[in-house]
């Protein structure tokens, strides 16, 4: 009895920082992406990420991607965002879908989430037309 006690405190324990750190990370992507905030949201970028987006596709350093999305959200500002699904996968990825809307445009996007040195980051973003 003992050993399943301490076994569930250790796991609670070791995996409670992992999760509130993807879920700030998703707040604060939500924020960025409803502000049209692209330096906010490039702070959860890898070192290099890929974009699919009109008008840009492969992979980008976390500089030239800050710049494409901030160009992205001032020929598209938002009117709002919001996630429509979120999800992980058994290798620890996790992914947000959502859609974004600004005026006359809608969008729907999907994230990737890859944990890299114990950190989740964003390493790929995909903006498709709705």
């Amino acid at each position: 009895m003992f050993i399943r006690t301490f076994i569930i405190i250790v796991s609670v324990w070791f995996f409670t920082p992992c999760i509130a750190q993807t879920e700030d990370l998703s707040g604060d992507i939500l924020k960025a992406l409803s502000k049209g905030n692209a330096s906010l949201l490039a702070a959860g970028f890898n070192a290099t990420i890929g974009l699919e987006m009109p008008g840009n596709e492969g992979t980008f350093s976390k500089s030239q991607a800050e710049g494409i999305m901030g160009d992205f959200f001032r020929k598209n500002p938002p009117l709002s965002a919001e996630f429509i699904h979120e999800g992980s996968s058994e290798g620890g990825s996790q992914y947000l879908i959502g859609n974004y809307i600004s005026s006359g445009q809608k969008f729907r996007f999907y994230i990737l989430l890859k944990n890299i040195s114990g950190k989740h980051l964003i390493h790929q973003i995909q903006f498709e037309k709705d």
